[in-house]
């Protein structure tokens, strides 16, 4: 899933799903070990695979350009606001420990139901705990 750009404008972030393997150019974040997402710079790639019900999937991601346009337009970043997939924020949701409510613009610890009625939603990994 594309996240967006990195401040500079020269990278692109993707958010990897849990079970997803990965190898080619790009940054893991927050590391190697447990890659939650891939930073990809023009003219890299990345080759990626998931498990689906009939097998492994396999796809090359390929960024071939960055673009991020700056405004200062209040009306253009509300449009931009708005657009958002509900897919995409019950994929953020799953991804605990914090999830996010766009109605009213608060932080939570927890996931808790915000999914149910999205069952293609795929949990990210999450870094492990230390004991």
């Amino acid at each position: 899933m594309f996240m967006g750009v990195l401040a500079g404008g020269g990278k692109a972030v993707f958010a990897l799903g849990q079970g997803v393997r990965h190898q080619g150019q790009g940054d893991c974040r927050p590391h190697r070990r447990v890659c939650a997402a891939i930073v990809l710079g023009a003219g890299q790639t990345e080759q990626i695979s998931f498990p689906t019900d009939s097998g492994q999937q396999h796809l090359v991601l390929r960024l071939v350009a960055v673009h991020s346009t700056v405004t200062h337009s209040h009306s253009t970043a509300l449009a931009a606001y708005e657009r958002h997939s509900a897919a995409g924020l019950c994929d953020l949701a799953l991804a605990a420990p914090m999830t996010y409510s766009q109605s009213d613009g608060t932080v939570s610890g927890t996931a808790g139901t915000a999914c149910h009625d999205q069952p293609a939603a795929i949990p990210f990994p999450s870094a492990p705990t230390s004991q």
